[in-house]
Order: structure tokens, then C-alpha cells, then sequence
């Protein structure tokens, strides 16, 4: 299904240059095959090699494989991608696992940053020599807690993607 995705926009606005695939497997060389379709019928190739990572002493910048969108062959639409396909080569015996598939380029440009409260003390203290008030038995005033500040939002899109599915292909020749 050439269209499972709707019509993501890969480039994010022009800010995407490629993709990162955060891959990890135990087979020497390996080529990854991605190809993306634009629900106009539109196919795009692109292949990434992956570095053999053997054990679990790894961190996330050792699997990081970076495929830019002028490394990839075809006529598709970057801003209306459909599906992605992900071809891992493999024999008998190999483990690959992919975590994640996201964009590399530039940040967003359009959140712009609250600025930061500065520190002050108001009212400011006075020099006066007036007497402070003396205590009280009338219960005080309640305190209305002040709402918390609500979080700048995040440069993330979220895909509702279908199921994943997985097959095995045997080319015998």
C-alpha cells in the first residue's frame, strides 16, 4: 500500500535533508535498501550502509547511518510520502534490528524561545525606619497557588502508522 502513510512531508518544510537509521547487525558490509513512494506513484531509492556492530557495547551514535535525500534515485515527492519500505539484506543466521527511522537537517526555526524570568525582588526594600506590623490573632490571607508555567512544545511529529509487517524473501539465483 503506496499511500499507508497519507502524505508525510519527509523535508518537514524544506528543514529535512535526509534520513537516520538507527540500525544495529552482526553481518559484514551490509547495504540497506530504502525506497520511499508518494501516493502519486512515485519511487525513490536510496541505499545506506550499516556498520557490523558485534555485542552490546554500543552506543546510539555507533548505529547512527545517515541517508541523504540527494543520495537517493527517482522520481517521488519528498513532501508527500506515502509508504516506506526498508529492504535488510541478510543470510542465513543474521540478526538486524532497526529502532528508529528519523530526519536529519536543520532545526525549527518558528518555536521561538520564552525568555527566562530575570531575578528581582519586588517590591524593591525600602530604606524607611517604619515599624513592622505586630502579629495578629486574625488567621491571614490564603495563598492561591500561581498555575505552573506549560512547556514550550516540542519539535516531534507522530505518525500513526499501520501494523508492521515483516517477510522473508528468497532469491535462489
Amino acid at each position: 500500500d503506496i499511500s499507508g502513510l497519507g502524505s508525510v512531508d519527509l523535508t518537514e518544510g524544506g528543514l529535512t535533508d535526509g534520513l537516520r537509521i538507527f540500525a544495529v547487525t552482526d553481518q559484514v558490509d551490509p547495504v540497506y535498501n530504502i525506497a520511499l513512494y508518494s501516493p502519486n506513484g512515485g519511487v525513490c531509492i536510496g541505499e545506506v550502509p550499516i556498520r557490523q556492530i558485534l555485542g552490546t557495547d554500543y552506543s546510539r551514535a555507533d548505529i547512527a547511518n545517515d541517508l541523504e535525500f540527494d543520495d537517493f534515485d527517482g522520481d517521488c515527492d519528498r513532501t508527500s510520502v506515502g509508504a516506506i519500505d526498508v529492504l535488510v539484506p541478510s543470510f542465513d543466521g543474521v540478526d538486524a534490528i532497526i529502532t528508529q527511522i528519523t530526519g536529519i537537517g536543520q532545526p525549527d526555526p518558528s518555536p521561538s524561545p520564552t525568555p527566562a524570568p530575570s531575578a528581582s525582588r519586588t517590591p524593591a526594600p525600602s530604606a524607611s525606619r517604619t515599624p513592622a506590623p505586630s502579629p495578629s490573632r486574625t488567621p491571614a490571607p490564603s495563598v492561591t497557588p500561581t498555575p505552573s508555567r506549560t512547556p514550550s512544545p516540542q519539535c516531534t511529529e507522530v505518525c500513526n502508522c499501520p501494523v508492521f509487517t515483516c517477510h522473508l524473501v528468497y532469491d535462489f539465483d
